[in-house]
């Protein structure tokens, strides 16, 4: 993981399910296609009740909305 300039994340946590799908906002019923696996990062942009805007930075860049159930807790 490795970050080349400032960008506008709030958090970087990590999956914690098993696969963890992006949605197209915030509705369990706009699900998308992609997912990522149980312990790959993420970067949330924004929180917002239930659910984090995330970008995930691989071969592809991917956004969308996550579930916070699907992502580790934060410590305070």
């Amino acid at each position: 993981f490795y970050i080349e300039k400032q960008k506008p994340w709030q958090q970087i946590r990590y999956v914690t399910s098993a696969k963890s799908y992006f949605y197209a906002d915030q509705s369990i019923h706009k699900k998308l296609k992609s997912y990522l696996t149980k312990h790959t990062i993420v970067c949330i942009e924004q929180l917002e009740k239930e659910w984090a805007y995330c970008i995930f930075e691989g071969k592809k860049t991917i956004k969308g909305w996550i579930q916070l159930s699907d992502l580790n807790v934060l410590e305070k």
